[in-house]
């Protein structure tokens, strides 16, 4: 996703203002509890089943998302790629620049690019050149006397493991002198060049690709988040190439990082989209499969500040979906791709073993079809920094091959197309009609926004919207309604999107509350919002964060995680009465009349739980309420868990890792009422059991 999301009115709406004040003085965060009103759930009213992809999660090709987060591999640069296949020379030179300064690995981003690869430093006497061979980019070094290492940083998980699994290709350029080994020693080493575990590997003329794995003592001291050195050591005289180095550590769960893996399924994690994003319109997915070595590596057009190694592809992602029980969401690339493409892709993943695509991915090691189900007709395509960007009629006259390509290769398929605005999908059922089964809309709200602004008007702001948010998108299916189509959209993309470190952010205590009061506006709006893909899984919005080999939680990923691990589907009517305040149109939303608490309820299959969210919207009041339940003879005792930080401004880092994480406590329900404290700015979940 590109960092322009709002159109062209509010931009220039945002453009016209500097500075907005407060609109009350609120109450201090340390005063006492107000009174709340009271919050009535009557479970006799019932709704449709609501989805469980109303509790997704999103991710794509960007930053340290896949490579460097959730995959589990170590090196920066495991391809040894050249400096010229980065797009971006300048980002590439700041990453360099800021690992060396992190890890302590001096020389990063200062060697010679054309005879070393980024990310790895060369020590002692070693010289090199980087090469083209077969259509693969190749590390070649040469020993002078007393020989050197070829060295890179890497975080180790320690803590967690002591073990890694390395995998080299790598072949002799020359025959080795008299009497110098026919081979290479890979290490492992502290920052300071203590080596914790080493390795020889024979080498030959020809390529070849060794397995071997590197043990840490028990013994060894280090600290979380410490860097430690992975280095390939050649003795003098020796000519050596390298064409790919591999380090995983050896608890990894089909390539991923196993902690990502733990919280993902802890939270029951129901939804998964991916690879883009901004990335599936210019990802082919045949790079993307198979034996590594028929894998391109290639610059990311959509984000050219990183590298696509193309080493998690279909067969990856599909992987972590089956290991963490999430259904597989795929949005194909209909930017610079073809119909053709995205239907040959459905067949490989669901095609049977007799059919050749099925072959395919029987031979590339899953002989049962996948059946993924979920499928998206492009991202963003009306954003001008889209591949393949077009107009409304132009999408539409797009959407329909695309869509009869993909239902040919199977009838079993929600196809999902690329959303905007009321006109965009006016066109759109225009075109196709009945084709169109759901529209997609993504909610990114707050890039553009002054620094100097109020941040409770900023928090406000975000809050109004969020409450109003059922009347937001009312446009986006209009056009659906109006075409008697039963209306569906999407949020396949949803997160706070403000630049500045004073102004709440998709890192803070405010997109925690943000995001749960979206989704219980979405279980409130009778299927018309049938998922949520909330953006992102790790490393880019909210979601976990993974930092020097460390991951942990920003608080939003404990929104997804309260949803995720109550059994309730069964919206029940929720009455709420508290206090509210008015928000002035502003910044492109419409303004209105916000109350202070919102609240959503699900009642469980088996009717014996009810599961309460309450939501307050308040950036500095906490909220003593009533709670009044109907037609539920609740046990004498309901499961609180609150979720709540310091202020809306509150965020988890490497160092404290849990300052915002869920408390569990436990209310007395007496003569069919509950009392409960809302801390500002919180997310209050309350389980009741029927007697």
């Amino acid at each position: 996703m590109r960092l322009r999301r709002l159109t062209p009115g509010v931009l220039g709406l945002l453009g016209a203002i500097a500075m907005i004040c407060a609109s009350f003085a609120p109450s201090s965060s340390g005063a006492a509890p107000s009174a709340g009103g009271s919050i009535e759930v009557d479970v006799s009213r019932r709704g449709d089943p609501i989805s469980r992809w109303l509790f997704g999660k999103f991710t794509e090709h960007l930053g340290a998302n896949v490579y460097q987060g959730a995959w589990a591999q170590v090196v920066v640069n495991p391809e040894f790629a050249p400096a010229s296949r980065w797009q971006d020379a300048g980002a590439l030179r700041r990453r360099l620049e800021r690992l060396q300064a992190e890890s302590g690995a001096g020389g990063l981003a200062s060697i010679d690019a054309s005879a070393f690869a980024p990310y790895w430093q060369p020590i002692g006497r070693v010289a090199g050149r980087v090469l083209r061979d077969a259509d693969r980019d190749v590390q070649h070094l040469e020993a002078g006397e007393g020989g050197g290492d070829l060295r890179t940083p890497v975080y180790l998980p320690l803590g967690r493991v002591r073990t890694y699994d390395l995998t080299l290709k790598a072949r002799l350029a020359a025959a080795p002198a008299a009497g110098a080994p026919a081979s290479v020693r890979v290490a492992l080493a502290a920052a300071d060049g203590t080596v914790l575990a080493e390795t020889e590997v024979a080498l030959a003329r020809e390529w070849r690709e060794s397995k071997a794995r590197l043990s840490v003592p028990a013994g060894a001291v280090f600290r979380r988040g410490d860097a430690q050195r992975l280095a390939v050591r050649l003795a003098a005289g020796a000519a050596v190439d390298l064409g790919r180095i591999l380090l995983f550590p050896s608890d990894h769960v089909c390539g991923w990082d196993p902690e990502v893996v733990a919280y993902m399924k802890e939270a029951r994690l129901p939804l998964l989209r991916f690879p883009g994003g901004n990335f599936a319109s210019t990802y082919h997915w045949r790079d993307g499969v198979g034996p590594l070595d028929g894998r391109p590596v290639l610059a990311n057009r959509a984000w050219p500040d990183i590298l696509e190694f193309n080493h998690v592809g279909t067969d990856e992602w599909l992987a972590l979906c089956e290991a963490v029980g999430a259904t597989p969401f795929i949005c194909i690339n209909a930017g610079s791709g073809t119909p053709e493409e995205a239907r040959d892709w459905i067949r490989y993943c669901n095609a049977p073993a007799d059919d050749p695509l099925g072959r395919l991915r029987a031979a590339n090691g899953h002989p049962a079809p996948y059946n993924v189900r979920l499928w998206e007709i492009g991202n963003e395509l009306w954003g001008s920094w889209q591949e393949g960007h077009t107009d409304a009629a132009g999408y539409a006259e797009r959407y329909v091959p695309f869509y009869d390509a993909m239902r040919s290769a199977g009838r079993d398929l929600h196809l999902i197309a690329n959303g905007f605005d009321e006109p965009w999908n006016a066109a759109l059922v225009a075109k196709a009609g009945a084709k169109v089964e759901s529209v997609s809309v993504h909610h990114l709200p707050g890039y553009g926004l002054a620094k100097e602004l109020d941040p409770d008007d900023v928090f406000r702001w975000l809050m109004g919207f969020s409450a109003h948010f059922l009347d937001e998108i009312a446009p986006v299916y209009r056009p659906m309604v109006q075409a008697g189509l039963a209306p569906r959209v999407a949020v396949t993309e949803l997160q706070i999107f403000t630049q500045h470190p004073n102004l709440p952010s998709n890192r803070t205590q405010t997109e925690a509350v943000w995001v749960a009061d979206i989704i219980n506006a979405a279980i409130q709006s009778e299927g018309r919002v049938e998922m949520i893909t909330h953006s992102a899984l790790l490393n880019h919005g909210g979601g976990l964060r993974k930092q020097r080999g460390v991951v942990w939680a920003n608080p939003v990923w404990w929104t997804t995680h309260l949803y995720g691990t109550q059994d309730g589907v069964v919206p029940v009517a929720v009455r709420v009465d508290a206090p509210a305040y008015d928000m002035p149109e502003r910044w492109g939303f419409h303004g209105g009349r916000t109350a202070c608490l919102g609240a959503a309820a699900l009642l469980a299959p088996a009717g014996d739980a009810c599961t309460l969210f309450v939501v307050n919207r308040s950036p500095r009041d906490a909220f003593e309420t009533a709670l009044v339940i109907r037609g539920f003879a609740a046990a004498p005792q309901a499961e609180v868990v609150t979720l709540a930080g310091t202020d809306y401004m509150a965020v988890n880092t490497l160092e404290a890792p849990d300052r915002v994480r869920p408390v569990a406590s436990q209310a007395d329900v007496r003569d069919g009422r509950l009392w409960f404290t809302s801390p500002a700015a919180s997310l209050v979940r309350i389980v009741l059991k029927r007697k």
